[in-house]
């Protein structure tokens, strides 16, 4: 009985370390360089769960700490956008799964405090969309992005 007990105790002893040493990732900041197609590296944040991708970048007063964010979604699909609890505009680029961008959302304001009725929602045209990536209103044309150009990281 002795030896089956200091077995248990080593795997679970074992058990514990092992998920001290890997622990989950689901609510780290997780950060991705970018590259721009005018040549500039951005740093976003990336979202991939559905309550990082539900916040986004909503109640945030400024990005001073990385350049944007970046949406990844786990299969192409239709999306919706809007601008709910935002502080500051922003450009909103559709990406498909080979990270070409199909579709531009250029200064796109937050929308009016108490009225998310009259927010307007940016769906997307086309059903293959993998990647969303949220940049300060303006930069695309200063990045020289534009619809068939790839994003690369």
């Amino acid at each position: 009985m002795k030896p089956l007990y200091i077995i248990f105790v080593l795997v679970l002893l074992c058990s514990i370390l092992f998920f001290l040493i890997f622990e989950p990732q689901y609510d780290k900041e997780v950060f991705v360089n970018i590259l721009m197609p005018s040549g500039k590296e951005l740093t976003l944040k990336q979202s991939e769960t559905i309550d990082q991708i539900t916040k986004g970048l909503s109640h945030e007063k400024t990005l001073s700490d990385y350049d944007g964010m970046i949406f990844v979604f786990n299969q192409p699909q239709t999306v919706n956008f809007w601008m709910k609890d935002m502080n500051f505009p922003l450009d909103i680029l559709y990406l498909d799964e080979n990270k070409v961008v199909v579709e531009i959302f250029s200064q796109v304001q937050p929308c009016q405090v108490g009225s998310p009725e009259n927010c307007p929602k940016l769906k997307s045209q086309n059903s293959n969309i993998k990647y969303v990536i949220e940049i300060p209103s303006g930069s695309y044309s200063q990045y020289q992005i534009e619809v068939g150009k790839k994003i690369t990281w």
